[in-house]
């Protein structure tokens, strides 16, 4: 008669007539009741039984009844706890053993023979035994443990940048950041990205960035890049034209929140525009360079030029008339044939004269002089 160890045991059974039950093949003193086996002790057999009948009042041989115990078999070797990402795609669960059965409850219930997929959702727990000589184990426990995906990291989107800025690598605050340059998919990089600015646009281009906490990758950031394009040069008048100690009036240009330098490059802008000397002439005589800004990028620099010419202008001058000289004469141009008063004059016929600009108005006098009152500076 087998069984499984402590598994529980019916009394012994034997067909005869007036049955007597021993422990011992031959003496001791036999009971009509039938004995149940103990299942404690593991053995083959574990314990013996003796039965005889009696008929006609005549007790015959008796038979004997082996009672063999099959040990427990060890609970199956199992790997716990098996630890998954929330929601990520899960396998079936694994034990080593024979004749393996699943369950979800610790005692009792109903085994399967198919080993489950654990859902991913939230942790949980199974149990698995083994049967060995068709006596079912003990069950070990396989805890599932769900690891809850972490949140996306913190970041700062979008980042702003004036088209062909110098740029610095982008950040985020989370753990074991990985950066992508698509939304899903693609290979993840430990290194943070540094954008371009070359091209503009709102976005000008998207970066993501996801962490991974205790394992398991979390959801993707975005961070857009945008790259504000470079505004124009403001609208100016260049040169702009003195006569040599003129009053000047300040510069001007059309943009959007000048700024005026007194360089092509470098240097501090003011949004004050500034007035030029006329003390010195020159061509030019001094430049100055004004930017626009808008949406806080400033463009590049306009260039005004300051020409401080040495003519006389409006000026009124008597000098004698000589012979020979009349209103329709012609008239050299002071302008680029004198720097100041005494190179403006010439001899002709052993007379000074001023030299004039054309279309200068004569005005004869009585006294024998001309008044002119040289005109056509710039």
């Amino acid at each position: 008669v087998v069984y499984c160890q402590n598994a529980v045991a019916t009394a012994l059974t034997a067909t005869g007539s007036s049955l007597r039950w021993y422990t011992v093949v031959s003496g001791g003193t036999g009971s009509a009741t039938a004995p149940t086996p103990a299942t404690a002790t593991a053995g083959s057999p574990a314990s013996l039984q003796y039965v005889s009948q009696t008929v006609s009042s005549c007790e015959g041989p008796r038979a004997t009844i082996a009672v063999n115990v099959t040990p427990t078999p060890a609970a199956p070797t199992v790997t716990s706890p098996v630890v998954y990402c929330q929601n990520a795609v899960a396998t079936a669960l694994t034990a080593t053993g024979s004749s393996l059965r699943w369950y979800t409850v610790v005692s009792g219930g109903t085994g399967s023979a198919s080993a489950p997929t654990p859902t991913t959702a939230a942790s949980s727990t199974h149990f698995v035994s083994q049967t060995v000589s068709g006596c079912e184990g003990p069950r070990a426990t396989i805890a599932v443990n769900v690891t809850a995906t972490p949140a996306a990291p913190t970041v700062t989107s979008p980042v702003v940048y004036c088209q062909n800025a110098t740029t610095m690598v982008l950040t985020a605050t989370g753990s074991s950041l990985s950066w992508y340059s698509v939304q899903t998919g693609g290979t993840g990089s430990t290194t943070a990205p540094t954008p371009t600015t070359a091209a503009s646009g709102s976005p000008a281009s998207l970066q993501y960035v996801s962490q991974t906490v205790s394992g398991c990758e979390g959801p993707r950031a975005t961070i857009a890049v945008n790259v504000t394009p470079t505004p124009a040069v403001p609208m100016v008048v260049s040169p702009v034209n003195y006569a040599q100690n003129a009053a000047a009036s300040p510069l001007t240009a059309t943009g959007t929140e000048l700024l005026w330098y007194a360089t092509a490059t470098g240097g501090a802008g003011s949004a004050t525009a500034p007035t030029p000397s006329t003390a010195a002439p020159g061509n030019p005589a001094s430049t100055n360079y004004v930017s626009q800004t808008v949406s806080g990028c400033e463009g590049p620099r306009a260039a005004i030029e300051v020409v401080v010419s040495n003519c006389l202008a409006n000026q009124t001058y008597e000098a004698p008339i000589a012979g020979g000289v009349t209103q329709t004469g012609t008239w050299i141009n002071t302008r680029t044939n004198a720097s100041n008063l005494a190179s403006a004059q010439t001899t002709l016929d052993a007379k000074t004269y001023i030299l004039l600009e054309p279309n200068t108005v004569i005005t004869a006098t009585s006294s024998g002089f001309f008044l002119a009152k040289i005109g056509g500076c710039p």
